[in-house]
């Protein structure tokens, strides 16, 4: 809609001389109240945007200088009557201050009255409770709004890898154009980009018209490339994307329905013909090879399957050259071709080949065909033998080859297990290894027509170097498996995981690793009373304590009462900074020395051993056990049995989460989501979905439900109904979340940290 949705006046205080601003305006008009008691700032600028069934959604905005509480008379066109959503954005000097939002019942003629509470965004995601900002309790909370989760009244939100940079999810493909032209793809289908100095994520990714994308490989031509992958509708079928732009955007050109009806999601690999933009070949289950004419048009061959049952040649890998594609399968053999017609072939030994490279001559004649796989075992064949005449090559490692790439009939490198990489300059004749610098799992490399190569692998692993020395990481900030985030601030925040990794933010942005961090072993939660107290615990009674935030110690009194020394200790929060409290399987501990000693606290009443998860807000504290038992204290000391009947009474309460209106009990084992808005003098219970939800978290609005699954998920009603969130770069492989607000969450992941916001 263009008409104006409303004229805004605004007062310089709520007590101003003109209690009514819509006084003398015809028609419909609320007198909005717009206060908070956070923010005591001056602002500048109001937006108000205001969707319903007859206004649509209309935005206008009004700029004076004020401090809250203001009053803005909202006037409303003739017969926009009914019930509108207002969304209050408040900014000074172009940063946003913070939002609110109210519905409001706008009657057809005459004036009404409202008010709306503007807040910044903060709270706890559900693993205790949120400290007090030091100083004036007005200088950390007060942060900008980072995005508008809905898109209405600013920037939307998106997920980003905050670390390791610039992505840590696995990168299954690479290719280079030149030196300064290099892309990369993850398994989500996120594209990257170098320009020879920096590596960014560019913003269009493929996307199927049905499901979700899953990506195996990407390959170029001189211009175009070309995605595989599959997508998460019934079967999965295998699809490819095509981008004529250099990712810019991307086209979906569906296989042809005989190589996807039974192989599904089994096309495992793809080629285009060099010199080429156009002719592609993809290779799969059931004998498939798929290959695409310089018109465009996709065809599908079978070999070697007079029918699909039984079959057993199922292609790994294929190769392409501008005179033969060359195709794999198993251990044994292959096929090639040019098409319609293709010859078999057999190869030696009994090693599964896993990836295929071809490189040829400035004129195309002189041709070398590689195939390289487990036990690092090299085969090669000539285009002057034919391809289909294979010998064996001395490697020089046994490590499984993953993938291989060639810059010539000479020139070839693979690379696989345990960041191994080996290198030819005489056509495998001789293998040499090459330092890589790192262990990861490598996948895939490309030689550009300059001189750098880029090896990519899994967790993100970028390498780079000339394909002769040592190669330069170009993966930076700590890496790790982070099973637990906190903030201490809204933008100063904890991750910790595997082997004692600890990492820290003070920006929401940058992170670095904490080199002393007191322990090697699995850190499974973390709480802090403020950005210099700082707990984090563990496997083995592990319980590691910082008083500056840039190193911590080890509590090393386990023994006279304390925690044991082979209790897991599940999760850690404070009712205040002399008193923590730590849960594990081994019962409940507490703390009144700042984690000096710990005493075990009995719970009357409790039945079991183990107390999965402990939860604060507030003055508030609450415990989980098996058999639905929830337990509630205000201090720590006494418990009051909260445990709950009905729908999934006998399933172990693993994790909470909550905010001042309402919290939430999940478990492990199930889809159990249990809600109390009394703090559980009354709890409702029921079973949501299918699977089991190992962590729950809820926005301080109480606007968004998140539930980490085997997917992450999250509800807009309060748990009645879930969803998937597939705009995640790695929604799978997410184990935490910290919500500073419903635009601006962190979590960990087995990979690193990513953040949604701006």
């Amino acid at each position: 809609m263009n008409r104006v949705l409303i004229a805004a006046v605004v007062l310089l205080g709520a007590c101003s001389h003109a209690t009514d601003p819509c006084a003398g305006t015809p028609g419909a008009c609320v007198v909005l109240t717009v206060t908070s008691s956070q923010i005591h700032t001056s602002l500048d600028t109001l937006a108000f945007t205001a969707t319903g069934p007859v206004t649509g959604t209309q935005t206008t905005t009004t700029t004076k200088k004020a401090t809250l509480p203001v009053k803005v008379a909202l006037r409303f066109g003739a017969g926009e009557t009914g019930t509108v959503d207002l969304t209050v954005v408040a900014s000074e000097g172009g940063g946003v201050l913070g939002d609110g939002h109210v519905g409001i019942a706008i009657p057809a003629t005459g004036h009404t009255s409202a008010t709306v509470d503007v807040e910044p965004q903060g709270g706890d995601g559900g693993t205790g409770d949120m400290p007090p900002p030091p100083g004036d309790g007005g200088g950390v909370d007060m942060l900008p709004a980072s995005c508008d989760p809905h898109g209405l009244v600013g920037l939307a939100c998106v997920w980003r890898w905050q670390t390791p940079l610039p992505v840590g999810e696995n990168l299954r493909s690479v290719w280079a154009f030149a030196d300064n032209d290099v892309f990369a793809l993850s398994d989500s289908g996120a594209i990257l980009h170098s320009d020879g100095t920096a590596w960014s994520i560019l913003p269009a990714r493929p996307k199927p018209a049905f499901g979700s994308f899953r990506a195996l490989k990407m390959v170029g031509g001189v211009n175009d490339l070309y995605i595989l992958g599959w997508t998460s509708v019934t079967g999965g079928p295998s699809d490819v994307f095509h981008s004529t732009d250099k990712g810019v955007s991307w086209v979906e050109e569906p296989l042809p329905s005989a190589a996807t009806s039974i192989a599904g999601q089994n096309m495992t690999d793809i080629a285009v013909v060099p010199l080429s933009d156009s002719r592609v070949v993809v290779v799969g289950g059931y004998g498939h090879i798929s290959t695409r004419a310089s018109t465009g048009v996709w065809t599908d061959d079978q070999v070697a399957c007079a029918g699909m049952t039984g079959c057993s040649v199922n292609f790994r890998a294929v190769t392409a050259s501008l005179l033969d594609q060359v195709a794999l399968y198993s251990s044994t053999g292959g096929y090639a071709g040019q098409g319609n017609t293709w010859t078999q072939f057999s190869l030696a030994g009994t090693n599964t080949y896993n990836a295929m490279c071809s490189g040829h001559d400035s004129g195309n004649s002189a041709i070398r065909y590689w195939a390289v796989g487990n036990n690092g075992v090299v085969a090669t064949a000539t285009q002057a033998g034919g391809p289909t005449v294979w010998s064996m090559q001395a490697s020089p490692t046994s490590n499984l080859l993953y993938g291989c790439t060639a810059s010539d009939q000479n020139k070839a490198w693979a690379f696989g297990a345990n960041g191994t990489v080996i290198a030819s300059t005489n056509g495998g004749s001789t293998w040499g290894a090459l330092s890589s610098n790192t262990n990861a799992l490598l996948l895939s490399g490309s030689h550009s027509p300059g001189s750098t190569l880029t090896v990519v692998g899994a967790g993100g692993v970028i390498l780079q170097g000339d394909g002769v020395g040592a190669f330069t990481n170009k993966r930076t900030g700590p890496s790790g498996s982070f099973n637990a985030i906190y903030g201490v601030a809204p933008q100063n925040v904890y991750a910790v995981g595997t082997a004692g990794v600890i990492a820290h933010s003070t920006d929401g942005q940058s992170w670095s690793a904490i080199t002393m961090t007191g322990s090697t072993q699995n850190l499974l939660a973390t709480w802090g009373s403020s950005p210099t107290d700082v707990y984090a615990v563990g496997l083995a009674g592990t319980v590691l304590h910082s008083n500056d935030g840039t190193k911590f110690t080890r509590y090393s009194n386990p023994g006279s009462g304390g925690i044991p020394t082979g209790a897991t200790l599940t999760g850690i929060a404070g009712l205040s900074a002399s008193n923590v409290l730590v849960s594990s399987d081994q019962g409940l501990f507490r703390s009144t020395d700042k984690g000096a000693s710990f005493l075990p606290v009995p719970i009357l009443g409790f039945t079991g051993s183990t107390v999965y998860t402990v939860f604060v807000l507030g003055g508030d504290a609450w415990v989980g056990g098996d058999n639905g038992q929830i337990y509630h204290s205000t201090d720590g000391v006494t418990w009051a049995s909260q445990t709950l009947t009905d729908v999934g009474a006998g399933l172990p309460i693993t994790s909470f989460t909550g905010n001042a209106t309402e919290i939430f009990a999940a478990s492990a084992d199930s889809p159990l989501l249990a809600r109390t808005l009394d703090k559980g003098a009354n709890w409702t219970n029921s079973i949501v979905g299918m699977a089991p939800f190992f962590r729950i978290a809820l926005t301080p609005s109480g606007d968004h439900l998140y539930a980490l699954s085997y997917a992450l998920l999250v509800s807009q009603d309060s748990g009645m109904n879930f969803v998937p969130v597939t705009t995640a770069p790695v929604p799978s492989e997410i184990g935490s979340l910290f919500l500073v607000g419903d635009g601006d969450i962190y979590a960990g992941s087995t990979n690193g940290i990513v953040h949604y916001g701006n």
